[in-house]
């Protein structure tokens, strides 16, 4: 339900006041398979098996092929399975959400040709349904003691399950997320510097309250979850308009999103990383701190297009699209660097309790067990410009002829990315596979996986407007 009313007391004021009301259930069933796959392709595997290390059997400090009996540095250990089922009935979870979302709002014209507005209002999104099979659950786990019969904490549900996502086609359980509230604040202007050439400018800020993200919580399970409050702010600046034959616009914006609370993320390949007790089984993590920047989000970006009539009926253009460097997944702290790395650690064992978001964790105890490769390149995915040009010709009154070609001058640029390790690396100690895997971990050189831009693509348009209703 909503409703909206604009109040104007004189002719150069007008104010706005609106409210909607949201009402959401939500109903999942999801069926949940902790059995590793091994009962064929249509039973998928939810969680990855822990990493058990080949060991150096002949004590010269190498891995070799022969040490590892399984033929692979990750070898599944048949007491990992605990006993889980198959797939089997669904888990069902029923959520209701409800939120109201006011709004208000001015404007204010002095002239004909100036016009500035203020707006201020709330919102809210409800959790998807891939985020909800997703989710974390911090249910709290315990197992009987077989020696002294007392409850020993295992871990929280997730976890102690070892449940995990693969999306799009491995789900963990569903349940509950917060939805996502935001508050908006925007002032702006707009107007003509002369009657051919319009300008526009706005700033403005976003938060969001329960922001849902992607969380890693060991280097292969990760689930989403409720991470707290975040913020996109930026500025927007425009200008366009025409002078005889040649057109313009220019259109920049400057994009600030930073997280706004304290969580821990796994990210075993940052080189900022260490060993933060208290979540998983000791697997490296990264502390991500108020404003630090949100990855995948360019500080600035630029859109810029010249346009030229040729004829009355033949028109040439071309656009710019040119965005800032921006960090990838893995470095939400910010912090990973280029060059020598220090030693990783594998970790087991639970200790000391401590407690996090309410559900009590053990701090791991480690080891020293293999070095960690050196990081050679950035946290970041960088800066790129790309060109396109269009042309359009009037054949007719009705029929347009149009050419377009996207990325121009065929330029290779990454859109994204996320920091990782490649295990099929030239061989220093280890055995290479027929598949080029490398068997010795010590060898997997560190890499940043990017999503490649597209490259150049032309496309032939042919445009008949019927006139209908002129």
């Amino acid at each position: 339900m909503y409703f909206s009313e604009t109040w104007t007391p004189a002719k150069e004021w007008a104010f706005t006041a609106a409210g909607r009301f949201n009402y959401t259930n939500i109903k999942n069933e999801l069926a949940i398979n902790n059995f590793l796959g091994l009962l064929g392709p249509t039973a998928f595997k939810n969680f990855y098996q822990n990493t058990v290390l080949c060991p150096d059997s002949n004590g010269n400090g190498t891995l070799e092929l022969e040490e590892c009996p399984a033929g692979s540095l990750l070898q599944f250990s048949p007491d990992l399975a605990m006993g889980q089922g198959t797939l089997g009935k669904g888990e069902i979870e029923k959520f209701t959400y409800r939120s109201f979302n006011p709004s208000f709002g001015a404007t204010w014209q002095p002239t004909e040709s100036l016009n500035f507005y203020g707006n201020w209002n709330r919102g809210a999104r409800t959790p998807s349904v891939i985020e909800l099979g997703c989710a974390f659950d911090n249910t709290p786990v315990y197992d009987t003691d077989p020696t002294t019969g007392e409850l020993i904490f295992v871990g929280p549900r997730s976890l102690a399950e070892r449940r995990f996502c693969s999306l799009p086609s491995t789900l963990s359980g569903d349940p509950y997320l917060k939805q996502v509230r935001s508050e908006t604040i925007e002032f702006g202007g707009r107007g003509n510097l002369t009657p051919s050439i319009q300008w526009n400018a706005t700033a403005y800020q976003t938060d969001l309250t329960d922001d849902i993200y992607f969380v890693s919580f060991t280097a292969d399970r990760s689930f989403f979850q409720n991470i707290g409050d975040t913020r996109r702010r930026g500025i927007e600046l425009g200008l366009q308009g025409k002078v005889d034959r040649l057109g313009f616009r220019v259109n920049y914006s400057l994009t600030d999103a930073t997280f706004q609370d304290r969580f821990m993320v796994a990210s075993p390949n940052n080189s900022s990383a260490g060993n933060v007790s208290g979540r998983g089984n000791g697997y490296e993590q990264i502390v991500v701190s108020p404003g630090n920047r949100i990855p995948g989000v360019p500080l600035h970006n630029l859109n810029a297009t010249i346009s030229y009539d040729i004829t009355p009926d033949w028109t040439v253009s071309l656009t710019g699209i040119l965005h800032s460097e921006s960090f990838v997944r893995g470095n939400e702290n910010n912090k990973h660097q280029a060059g020598t790395a220090n030693a990783r650690y594998i970790c087991s064992g639970l200790s000391s309790p401590t407690v996090i978001d309410g559900v009590q964790y053990g701090n791991d105890t480690c080891e020293t067990r293999i070095g960690r490769p050196d990081f050679r390149y950035p946290g970041k995915v960088p800066g790129y410009a790309v060109w396109n040009l269009k042309t359009s010709y009037k054949i007719t009154k009705n029929l347009t002829a149009g050419l377009m070609v996207n990325n121009l001058f065929d330029r290779e640029y990454y859109s994204a990315g996320r920091l990782g390790i490649n295990p099929f690396s030239p061989s220093i100690n280890g055995a290479i596979g027929p598949g080029g895997f490398n068997y010795n971990s010590n060898d997997w050189l560190a890499s940043t996986f990017l999503a490649p831009g597209a490259p150049r693509s032309a496309f032939f348009t042919l445009t008949y407007d019927f006139d209908v209703g002129k």
